[in-house]
């Protein structure tokens, strides 16, 4: 059961290295258009298939 104040977190998941600048602009872009997402998005590169299919499940 989920209550009022829950937060939800965003993933973004990479099968790959990402460098740390792209990671940071992919964010910076995501949060001047969505800013209350600010702090809650997640990032995580050199996924493999089962955590990307987990992810998009």
């Amino acid at each position: 059961m989920k209550t009022a104040n829950a937060q939800q977190s965003l993933v973004l998941g990479f099968e790959c290295e990402v460098p740390n600048e792209i990671k940071d602009l992919l964010v910076d872009e995501f949060v001047n258009i969505h800013p209350d997402w600010k702090g809650r998005i997640i990032v995580a590169d050199r996924l493999n298939a089962a955590q990307l299919a987990f992810l998009r499940s």
